[in-house]
């Protein structure tokens, strides 16, 4: 048996089966000094707060968070887009789909095609998310895309502006695990 034989009856050489993404092949790095293309699909929570009168409330945008994280440019060439801004409680089914069909569109797999050329489409997709429901919308995602690329969802526990804030390191782990 070969190792190829070997790795389609149980998975990849660690024993993991399907839905990893561990049996496909990531596309070569694209250009500018060979650092992949990452889309930051934004949708709220508390990695997009800030504080305010009647409490926090997600307000920067995709272009925000990349900009108070520089570390996130170093391993990739980051993009951003919005899909939706509310807190993690709140989001709604339209939501979600509107977050599959931004992912699909920002690899260039969307249903037309023709959103992103071949040298924009992105190596990988991070998605910025409320935590109450970001379980939730990771699995909706891994039903509803089947990308030739990663997907990772992040959230945060600790706004930016606050002590011992969790959004530069999640983003940036994220970043380059997609």
């Amino acid at each position: 048996m070969t190792e190829t034989d070997h790795r389609d009856r149980r998975g990849d050489s660690n024993g993991r089966r399907g839905g990893t993404g561990s049996d496909r092949e990531r596309p070569a790095a694209r250009t500018d000094g060979g650092r992949p293309g990452v889309a930051v699909v934004a949708c709220g929570g508390t990695i997009a707060s800030e504080p305010g009168e009647d409490g926090a409330a997600p307000e920067k945008t995709g272009d925000d968070l990349v900009a108070a994280v520089p570390a996130v440019s170093d391993h990739a060439r980051v993009t951003a887009r919005e899909v939706c801004s509310r807190p993690g409680f709140d989001v709604r089914w339209r939501d979600v789909l509107a977050t599959a069909a931004a992912a699909r569109e920002a690899v260039g797999e969307g249903p037309d095609r023709t959103g992103v050329s071949a040298d924009e489409a992105a190596d990988g997709v991070v998605v910025t998310h409320g935590t109450d429901t970001l379980a939730d919308t990771a699995f909706a995602l891994d039903l509803l895309t089947d990308l030739d690329a990663p997907v990772v969802v992040t959230g945060a526990q600790r706004r930016l502006d606050e002590p011992s804030s969790d959004v530069p390191a999640n983003l940036a782990l994220a970043v380059r695990a997609a």
